[in-house]
């Protein structure tokens, strides 16, 4: 067998191996949070929050139709086959930059098992795509960079301009892919061939192509989609969507107008703060030897691979810097594209060590002590996998099935966001209570509360909440149930 068929064997076995602790840890139908809204979002070609990933709703629509669990765990399916997907041009890339296959092999590895890389591949969410499509990206700008093939410059035109059309967060990583396009030493290339229309045209087309799922917006927004998380409620309980069709609505969406209180959402004082949590988080995700080994690597690179590291440390202080100052409570789970380039410098820290171990003992030493480099990913399986196993989880729909079986007919339900789109998931893909009236409070602007709980409850409409605030202290009687809270005016 030669070199070239038994690294792909040993790849093949490193991604069945990581397949297999996915699919044993992966939830078996709902999980949470966002990942119950994007389940719906595919299975009915609807509208989810912004900025809408029209792209991962296309795929996810035909993960949909596979014949194995229900719509959620099929989506679930989907974030797994990102990942795994995303491997094999990680460990090219290691091994293109370190030019050895071991570190590549561990690295590779080490990415696999990480907390979030792990955590988000098994449930359904939209951020293992996009990386996916980002490590292609570099893949085929590094081929670009170092062969100045056309080819590969146009693929990956075509698949920026698609990182696009699924989220404009993307338009964060265009600096540091720029860098790439700078052509290598021993290249007669040179920037200006770039604007001739040998190349202009071909990439015109490859953007195009790439930005066309964004059609997907306006049209399944005129379509009266059964889902559409983009719109607010009157006070008379009646829904308006947004019409994205509107060129003004459609940028508002795009540049993610729906949570313009959450972008840049720290003040200079506060940041700080969150470059501390950020690094604290990029420590522990590689056990803390991550961080050192990275640097490490990354002071080899930069030396014998200028122009590609510095374009990959461009994309992560890009990427990096804006969600620092996004104040999401789950904006830990955003900062993947961190984790995969950290991990390429991880596997040139890794070389680095290597080396040295080699300059101070015997081959046969070193030969010997190679399997020890393997703790760093077997530890990471060992210590997470116990925090990421949701095999036996079924709290989300056991919940919400005894919502759906308790609640009186023609109920109105007010819920925060995951707990609505539960609820929402049963009444549309299971065609279960359609009688039940389910508001996300997320919609309700402030203003429009209180008068729409007044409407409802003065046309003698059971109204029921998931949880009690001040506000529905103060305005409304409430009686505790299994399933929520039923409210009722103080002075009827």
């Amino acid at each position: 067998m030669n070199n070239r068929h038994h690294h792909t064997l040993l790849l093949l076995i490193l991604l069945s191996f990581v397949a297999f602790h996915y699919l044993r840890t992966m939830p078996p139908s709902l999980y949470a949070y966002d990942s119950i809204e994007i389940a719906v979002g595919a299975a009915t070609l609807g509208i989810i929050h912004s900025p809408g990933y029209a792209v991962y709703l296309l795929l996810g629509h035909l993960f949909t139709y596979l014949p194995v669990g229900d719509i959620a765990y099929r989506l679930h399916l989907l974030s797994a086959t990102a990942t795994l997907a995303t491997l094999p041009p990680l460990c090219w890339l290691c091994y293109q930059l370190t030019r050895h296959p071991h570190p590549a092999y561990i690295a590779t590895l080490t990415y696999a098992f990480t907390y979030y890389a792990w955590s988000l591949s098994i449930i359904a969410e939209v951020y293992t795509f996009q990386l996916c499509l980002l490590a292609y990206i570099i893949t085929a700008l590094y081929h670009w960079h170092t062969h100045q093939k056309p080819s590969t410059l146009y693929l990956a035109t075509f698949l920026f301009a698609l990182s696009c059309a699924n989220s404009p967060i993307a338009l964060f990583w265009l600096p540091g892919l720029l860098i790439f396009l700078k052509p290598s030493a021993q290249s007669d290339k040179t920037w200006r061939q770039l604007y001739t229309s040998r190349y202009l045209i071909p990439l015109t087309i490859a953007t195009i192509l790439g930005l066309l799922p964004l059609l997907y917006l306006p049209w399944r927004s005129s379509a009266n989609t059964p889902f559409n998380y983009i719109g607010i409620y009157d006070a008379q309980a009646i829904y308006h969507p947004f019409d994205l069709s509107q060129p003004q609505n459609l940028f508002w969406y795009l540049r993610g107008g729906q949570f313009n209180n959450q972008l840049f959402g720290y003040s200079l004082t506060q940041l700080p703060q969150q470059l501390f949590t950020f690094t604290h988080q990029l420590w522990a995700a590689f056990l803390g030897i991550g961080l050192p080994l990275g640097l490490w690597g990354w002071s080899r690179l930069i030396k014998q691979h200028t122009i590609p590291t510095l374009a990959l440390t461009t994309i992560t202080l890009s990427h990096a810097t804006f969600f620092i100052t996004y104040r999401a409570i789950d904006k830990d789970t955003m900062f993947l594209p961190v984790y995969f380039i950290w991990t390429i410098f991880i596997a040139a820290g890794i070389t680095n060590l290597q080396d040295l171990i080699t300059s101070l003992t015997s081959k046969p030493l070193t030969t010997y002590l190679k399997p020890i480099f393997w703790l760093l990913p077997l530890t990471l399986l060992l210590i997470n996998y116990n925090y990421v196993d949701l095999h036996q989880f079924n709290h989300t729909a056991t919940i919400t099935q005894q919502r759906l079986t308790n609640l009186p007919p023609n109920s109105y339900y007010f819920a925060i966001w995951h707990e609505a789109t539960a609820l929402e998931y049963y009444q549309i893909i299971d065609h279960q209570r359609p009688d039940i009236t389910v508001i996300n409070t997320f919609f309700v602007p402030p203003p429009n509360r209180i008068p729409l709980i007044n409407h409802l409850l003065t046309h003698n409409h059971p109204v029921y909440i998931d949880r009690i605030d001040t506000i529905i202290k103060t305005n409304y009687a409430y009686k505790q149930h299994e399933f929520g809270f039923e409210l009722s005016l103080l002075n009827p």
